[in-house]
């Protein structure tokens, strides 16, 4: 763990009540600095929309990182 971003973790907070039509937080945290973003969803997202969203909200402003940790990811639907 040598820089900022370069190691996260990932989750998603799920069935949340809807605020502008959205119920799912994805949140992404620096396991360097335990710096966290939340992504607001408007449900739980596919791998793509996944990948989108970390690529809009996290790598394009940090790069892309070594390694993604999700301890409750074991698929992802669609």
């Amino acid at each position: 763990l040598r820089q900022p971003w370069s190691h996260i973790g990932i989750d998603f907070a799920t069935d949340l009540p809807a605020s502008n039509s959205f119920t799912t937080i994805l949140a992404a945290v620096d396991r360097f600095s335990k710096t966290c973003k939340l992504i607001p969803l408007k449900g739980l997202p596919t791998a793509l929309e996944t990948a989108e969203a970390l690529f809009n909200n996290i790598f394009r402003h940090f790069g892309i990182p070594e390694d993604i940790v999700s301890e409750s990811l074991n698929s992802f639907p669609g």
